[in-house]
């Protein structure tokens, strides 16, 4: 959690960010989050087969049983793992922000959705949610910076 909060720290309005990729990723994280936790409340009632057509012998049930119960498991801890490091990520934006992508990408509701919900103006929908989308990714460890300066120092260089 200090990791996180150091983070927060740095003057993200000096970077120069590429927001359509960094909206990407959040949105590939957003997704897997719902997946995740769709996936682990739907647990119980799924059941994973087998790909080999073996006869339905007592040992071959226990085997499959067995093979059965790591791989969910294993999967149920890596989908805990990433639900709650993007939930640890999520408990650090304000509560206004968590609406806005609660509002945007769960309940799936437009811009001007929103603004008469919200009774705030869409520039300030457009930056709040821009603002949300760099945090989101800060923390998380998606956020896509540009490298002009890269290219310009090489450029210079050659010179």
């Amino acid at each position: 959690m200090q990791n996180l909060k150091e983070v927060v720290k740095i003057d993200i309005t000096k970077l120069n960010i590429n927001f359509p990729r960094t909206q990407r990723n959040v949105e590939r994280k957003i997704t897997q989050y719902i997946n995740d936790k769709t996936r682990l409340f739907k647990k119980n009632s799924e059941r994973i087969t087998s790909i080999l057509d073996t006869p339905p012998t007592k040992s071959n049930k226990l085997y499959n049983s067995k093979i059965e119960k790591v791989v969910l498991n294993r999967l149920q801890s890596e989908e805990i793992e990433r639900c709650e490091q993007f939930e640890q990520c999520i408990s650090l934006l304000s509560e206004t922000e968590k609406q806005l992508i609660e509002m945007y990408y769960i309940e799936e509701l437009s811009i001007k959705q929103i603004m008469k919900r919200k009774q705030i103006s869409k520039r300030s929908i457009d930056k709040i949610f821009r603002e949300t989308i760099v945090k989101i990714a800060t923390y998380s460890g998606c956020l896509v910076i540009n490298n002009d300066l890269l290219k310009r120092g090489e450029s210079s260089a050659k010179e």
